[in-house]
């Protein structure tokens, strides 16, 4: 009989014990917070990504009508290979350029359009909307 009464007395204090918890326990806090902060995360991380994803969308549109303008304006100077769209680049340091023939005489702000498959290379000055240079891509 005392070891009846022995976990009688177990089982009561374990029934006092979870009468005196409180509803809002440590763990149970810690758990409300950590789904908070995991939804603050994951609300923040997609901002940041649709923000992202509208200036890449933006940035690229705004290339793509460069790119159609320069073409066009180079277009009205020369023939360009039909059906072909060049890769464009910008000479940013002309001194780095100057030992080779065809950048002889480039400056900064020049357009680069590299026709691949017409093996065509020619070196555009926007400033003065002139061909500064035409030659075959080796």
């Amino acid at each position: 009989m005392a070891e009846h009464d022995g976990i009688k007395d177990f089982l009561n204090r374990m029934a006092e014990k979870r009468e005196e918890r409180p509803l809002s326990t440590p763990t149970v806090r810690g758990a409300k917070t950590k789904i908070i902060i995991v939804f603050l995360v994951v609300l923040a991380m997609s901002t940041v990504v649709v923000f992202v994803k509208k200036s890449v969308v933006h940035y690229v549109a705004i290339k793509q009508t460069e790119t159609s303008s320069l073409i066009e304006r180079v277009g009205e100077l020369t023939e360009l290979p039909e059906g072909e769209i060049p890769v464009v680049a910008t000479v940013t340091n002309a001194d780095l350029l100057k030992d080779q023939t065809f950048f002889k005489e480039a400056k900064i702000g020049d357009k680069v359009l590299v026709f691949n498959l017409s093996k065509k290379v020619i070196l555009y000055r926007p400033s003065v909307g002139k061909i500064i240079s035409i030659a075959p891509l080796n």
